[in-house]
């Protein structure tokens, strides 16, 4: 390999590797795509914007936004501090009722409104809470529906509608709103007639 060969390699790995020799001038390579500004994203599309279906479409720190249908979406990034309100959503995968919807997206999660139906605590996901509500006053355990629950700490009623669901603890009989049993984790038994 003669010296002009070996100057014009080293002048080219100098280029790739962003190495700068004395007296030697580097041409602009436009072949190479600058590298991303903010490093969550991504080269292969899944930086803020693009479309997805699923979290797992979304580069990290970012989540599917489906517009809570649980369809095509498009990668967002997640919220730096969620909302401490009770607007309950639901896990895409029907897994998880997450507190509200900026709480969800915080944790990553494609999310529709309202509850998650009822699943045995055993299947919750690691991070959230089985809640139980029993058929009747007699708070019988094998009459238990539960549902998994996901929830920021120092998270708040705020938000509820009083009579969301009205029940009324196993322990005292006391009426309960439905946030407040969520947020206590309270045995509970549905009761049209409770007023919290």
């Amino acid at each position: 390999m003669d010296t002009r060969s070996i100057v014009t390699c080293l002048a080219l790995w100098g280029l790739a590797l962003g190495c700068s020799y004395p007296g030697i001038v580097y041409a602009e390579d436009t072949s190479v795509a600058d590298a991303p500004t903010d490093a969550n994203e991504e080269t292969d599309g899944a930086e803020a914007g693009n479309p997805c279906t699923s979290p797992m479409d979304c580069a990290p720190g970012r989540y599917c936004d489906t517009g809570g249908t649980c369809g095509a979406g498009t990668c967002r990034k997640r919220p730096d501090k969620p909302s401490m309100s009770y607007a309950p959503v639901c896990s895409c995968d029907a897994k998880v009722t997450y507190w509200n919807a900026e709480y969800a997206a915080f944790q990553g999660a494609s999310f529709r409104t309202g509850e998650c139906p009822a699943l045995e605590c055993a299947k919750c996901p690691g991070g959230s809470t089985c809640v139980g509500v029993y058929e009747t006053a007699a708070c019988i355990e094998a009459s238990k529906m539960t549902s998994c629950w996901d929830k920021p700490a120092g998270a708040t009623c705020e938000g509820a509608v009083k009579d969301d669901l009205k029940q009324s603890s196993c322990t005292d009989m006391k009426c309960i709103s439905r946030c407040q049993a969520i947020l206590t984790a309270a045995r509970v038994w549905p009761n049209s007639g409770c007023t919290p």
